[in-house]
């Protein structure tokens, strides 16, 4: 079955397959030179903190990268489609 980015939430692409369900990325953490530091809550009501690189620049698809706050997250990178997006808000740093 063909799958089209509108009836994605987001692609997570991360560093270990096995992941660790147990623990919790840290919200709080700074990360230098990665961009806007933002929340962004899911429509499913997850919600994920990170950084936006500026300038905007999303895909074609209207996709966004988006860089958790927690340098040691399983998540190196995540590409968050806007359909599956309630809203994004800007954290200070």
């Amino acid at each position: 079955t063909p799958v089209r980015p509108g009836d994605l939430k987001a692609i997570f692409f991360v560093r270990n397959l096995e992941g660790n369900s147990d623990r919790q990325d840290r919200m709080d953490a700074a990360r230098e030179g990665l961009g806007t530091k933002v929340s962004v809550t899911f429509r499913d009501d997850e919600t994920v903190v990170g950084y936006i690189p500026v300038p905007w620049n999303p895909t074609a698809d209207g996709a966004f990268y988006l860089f958790p706050a927690d340098p040691n997250s399983n998540n190196a990178v995540i590409s968050v489609y806007p359909a599956s997006v309630k809203k994004v808000e800007p954290l200070s740093t």
